[in-house]
Parts: structure tokens; C-alpha cells; sequence
């Protein structure tokens, strides 16, 4: 959950953004694709419903911001 990404970051854990600790893009960001974790492919329609529910929305983008910051990568300001 989200609440991991926060919890790693908060800890300075960055490590645990690694595919040696987590494989979170299972959960965290929807795919189309129907592939070994079918339970976490969405479809148009949920699509859809997700880019209209502001707080998904809020919440996806601290994900994405997050994951992108144990990469080293300040995605606010677009820079390393």
C-alpha cells in the first residue's frame, strides 16, 4: 500500500523500493496487461473510473513521486 511507500521514506529504507525487497508495481500501478498477477489488471472502464477519483489520483501521483525519489529523481522539480 501506499502507506509502505511512506513508511520506507519516512525510515530513509530506500533499499526496500529495490525488486530484491518489494515488487510493488503489482499493486501500485494498474496495468492493462493480464499477465502472472491477473487480479491487479484493470480494464477502459476502471481506468476511467480511477482517473476520475481525486483522491486515487492524489494518492497515485505521492506513489509515483515517492518511488521516483528512491531513485534519486525530485520529481517536483523534474531533476537527479
Amino acid at each position: 500500500s501506499l502507506e509502505r511507500f511512506r513508511e520506507w521514506a519516512r525510515d530513509g529504507r530506500w533499499h526496500a523500493f529495490g525488486p530484491a525487497c518489494s515488487h510493488y508495481d503489482w499493486w501500485c500501478f494498474p496495468i492493462t496487461a493480464v499477465g502472472k498477477k491477473k487480479q491487479y489488471a484493470v480494464g477502459t472502464g476502471e481506468i476511467d473510473a480511477l482517473r476520475a477519483d481525486a483522491a486515487f489520483v492524489r494518492d497515485y501521483l505521492d506513489g509515483v513521486r515517492l518511488m521516483l525519489l528512491s531513485w534519486g529523481w525530485l520529481l517536483a522539480e523534474q531533476r537527479w
